[in-house]
């Protein structure tokens, strides 16, 4: 790093050639992902490190695909997101915004497994993300946009304590309905009203917020 350091005194880096991960033996996998996102986005930001959210950003807008988002971009998505959300007294940073629709995907597209240093690495499974967010968003901002809503009809956001507690939450719900959607047109009417109540009075339910300790877990 200080002859990174050096070299950024008097140019600009366009290209850094490092050791194969072979050539490296004491180094795991995950640490050698996480030292090439760490060196890339330094040598990047003035020595400043993204954050994952950032660089997850970063990829998103590669593999947007405007047409399925009424033709806007994956920054103006998120950040009518965040507006949205802000007008309903959430105030969130646009990392937050990337963590939550992260965690959607991941939830509906990998079993809930949840992006780290090293998919960051791999641009098909990002690129992945960013197709299949925006091939959902017109339905996706809508129905945040309604869990928000009934949050804060409850006053449910001064005690969140996390927003961890609320991205869990804005995903069930976005999920639970989503698939009442799919199914009410092939029930009879009296069941598909009977599913709908139920599911109302499950998202209106008082539920315990979690709250997060100093490493950033979850408890119920």
């Amino acid at each position: 790093m200080k002859v990174v350091e050096n070299i950024k005194i008097n140019s600009f880096v366009h290209a850094l050639q490092i050791e194969s991960f072979e050539l490296t033996p004491q180094w795991s996998k995950d640490d050698y992902s996480d030292a090439i996102v760490n060196i890339f986005t330094r040598l990047n930001t003035a020595g400043r490190t993204l954050t994952r959210e950032e660089i997850t950003l970063a990829w998103l807008k590669v593999g947007w695909l405007p047409e399925h988002a009424d033709n806007k971009t994956a920054g103006q998505c998120l950040e009518e997101l965040r507006i949205a959300l802000g007008d309903r007294g959430f105030h969130l940073e646009t990392d937050e915004i990337v963590r939550l629709i992260s965690f959607v995907w991941a939830v509906e597209c990998r079993s809930g497994t949840l992006l780290d240093s090293k998919d960051l690495l791999k641009g098909e499974i990002v690129r992945s993300m960013a197709a299949s967010v925006a091939a959902t968003w017109v339905k996706l901002k809508p129905r945040v946009e309604s869990c928000a809503d009934l949050i804060k009809e409850r006053d449910l956001l001064e005690n969140q304590g996390s927003f961890n507690a609320i991205i869990v939450y804005l995903t069930w719900y976005r999920l639970a309905f989503d698939r009442f959607d799919a199914v009410a047109g092939s029930v009879s009417v009296v069941e598909r009203d009977s599913l709908e109540k139920q599911l109302n009075q499950r998202a209106a339910q008082f539920w315990t917020v979690g709250f997060s300790d100093r490493s950033g877990r979850m408890w119920g």
